[in-house]
């Protein structure tokens, strides 16, 4: 599996912002991100990683009183 890219670094070292659970594609790009990374961790199908990574961004986004 390739490595995580430059810029799916910078996204997840920024972290989930309450301006991002408002902006589509910028929370999609968090998401997708996360997700190709805990493929890389855990070795799980990208089905379950964008699934888990979408409940942890939107229990983020609730904490923030954000929602999406």
């Amino acid at each position: 599996m390739a490595e995580l890219s430059e810029t799916c670094k910078l996204v997840l070292e920024k972290g989930l912002t309450k301006d991002m659970c408002y902006d589509f594609r910028a929370i999609r790009r968090y998401v997708l991100c996360n997700a190709w990374k805990l493929m890389e961790e855990r070795k799980i199908p990208f089905r379950e990683a964008v699934r888990e990574s979408w409940r942890k961004a939107k229990e983020q986004c609730i904490s923030m009183s954000a929602s999406i």
